[in-house]
């Protein structure tokens, strides 16, 4: 048998030790842009797919992809959410709203639950509609259990321009 070089196991060990470091603090490790504590990242996120799972269960020509993107981009919906905004946002951007936003699990898995519990003949699912590419009317389908109290916190700063 030959015996492998010891500075070859210790040069792997670095390898190693670094690609798994280098992910630490990106998106791919579960924490998006860095931020330590960041719950309502993940909340808004859940929020989206729980929306489009029940959304793709009762309209047939709705992909799942479409309705996430449907959804991040729908300024309407972070207000239904308990997110207080100076301007105009979406799920989506309060990914950029560190440190100014708190998240309530409980009232999370409320709201969760609720969407999950929505029928197909639920006025508010039955209020969406498909048009020219895009949904209406989606802030409907949220229910008053839960929803509004997921986020708390004001948002949404003005940036001149210039500001770095």
């Amino acid at each position: 048998m030959k015996r492998v070089p010891v500075r070859s196991w210790s040069g792997l060990f670095v390898l190693t030790a670094g690609l798994l470091l280098a992910g630490c603090g990106g998106t791919e490790t579960g924490n998006p842009a860095g931020y330590p504590d960041a719950p309502y990242v993940h909340y808004a996120s859940e929020l989206v797919d729980s929306m489009c799972v029940k959304l793709t269960e009762c309209f047939d020509q709705l992909s799942l992809s479409d309705c996430r993107s449907q959804v991040e981009a729908d300024p309407a919906l972070p207000v239904l959410f308990g997110v207080q905004s100076l301007i105009p946002l979406t799920l989506v951007d309060l990914l950029f709203e560190p440190d100014l936003l708190q998240a309530d699990p409980g009232a999370l898995n409320q709201c969760l639950s609720s969407i999950e519990n929505l029928d197909c003949r639920d006025p508010g699912i039955e209020a969406v509609r498909f048009t020219n590419g895009s949904m209406e009317n989606l802030e409907r389908m949220i229910p008053d259990e839960g929803c509004p109290e997921v986020f708390s916190g004001t948002v949404g700063h003005l940036r001149l321009s210039g500001d770095g």
